[in-house]
């Protein structure tokens, strides 16, 4: 399962068209999707928005469904990904 991340989600136009085609992908269809932004009123709408097209594409196509998250904060989702980077060597 994939683990997209969208900074900058309150872009609505934006995201519904990058989402639309993420979850076209069947390799994609039932990855675990993070919206962020500062804005909650455009972020709610852009979750709504990332909602009806993963209902609308499973219903038309039977396809799995993913994991919507609408944060406001990155912080809990950096540190999940920053945990699981290896660690690197200082350069000399």
């Amino acid at each position: 399962m994939a683990k997209i991340t969208f900074i900058g989600a309150g872009s609505t136009v934006f995201a519904k068209n990058l989402l639309g085609d993420i979850l076209s992908y069947p390799e994609l269809q039932d990855s675990t999707i993070s919206l962020f932004d500062i804005n909650p009123e455009r972020l709610r709408t852009s979750e709504i928005v990332t909602r009806q097209i993963a209902s609308f594409l499973g219903s038309s196509r039977r396809l799995r469904r993913p994991w919507i998250a609408a944060l406001r904060s990155r912080t809990p989702t950096m540190r999940s990904v920053c945990s699981k980077l290896p660690a690197t060597s200082p350069a000399p």
